[in-house]
């Protein structure tokens, strides 16, 4: 015999709206999280947002960490050994920086290849990425993978996402 408790709705609704809320609340406080990382990181200025002049210091960095033997040419093996590189897809990714198909990347091949990232976040292509942008971006990743259809970028058959470098 099956025993049926009857509960008033108005007892069991705050319940619903206070599991709503806790995942708004994770929701954001990821945000938050991401937001920070991606500032630290790459504001290196300190200004609060990530400029173009920020971006040209940082792959600058990058080239310098990369190249091992301090030559200033990149090859696959130092592709390959990147902080930022993809053992896989060195090849792939020494390619995508060499402009004149010589099969080593110089500083300037590698500083002059423009980063998909940073041109998506600039939502106002003012050549600034601030705060909020990066806050909309994150929202609006968000909202496209809650929607059934949407979903992680790199995933089977999908585009892969991309790094600031």
């Amino acid at each position: 015999m099956m025993i049926h408790y009857k509960v008033p709705l108005l007892l069991i609704l705050p319940l619903l709206f206070s599991c709503a809320s806790d995942r708004e609340m994770a929701n954001k406080n990821r945000i938050e999280n991401v937001k920070a990382r991606i500032i630290s990181e790459w504001d290196l200025n300190l200004d609060g947002t990530i400029s173009c002049d920020d971006l040209g210091l940082k792959k600058v960095d990058q080239f310098t960490k990369a190249d091992s033997d301090g030559n200033n040419i990149l090859d696959a093996s130092e592709f390959k050994n990147a902080p930022w590189g993809s053992k896989t897809f060195a090849v792939e990714m020494l390619y995508s920086f060499d402009e004149n198909r010589d099969g080593k990347v110089t500083q300037q091949e590698f500083s002059a290849k423009p980063n998909t990232v940073f041109a998506a976040l600039d939502k106002n292509q003012n050549c600034t990425v601030s705060e909020d942008e990066i806050e909309a971006s994150l929202t609006e990743r968000r909202g496209s993978k809650s929607g059934g259809r949407g979903g992680r970028r790199g995933g089977k058959g999908g585009k892969g996402g991309g790094h600031l470098s």
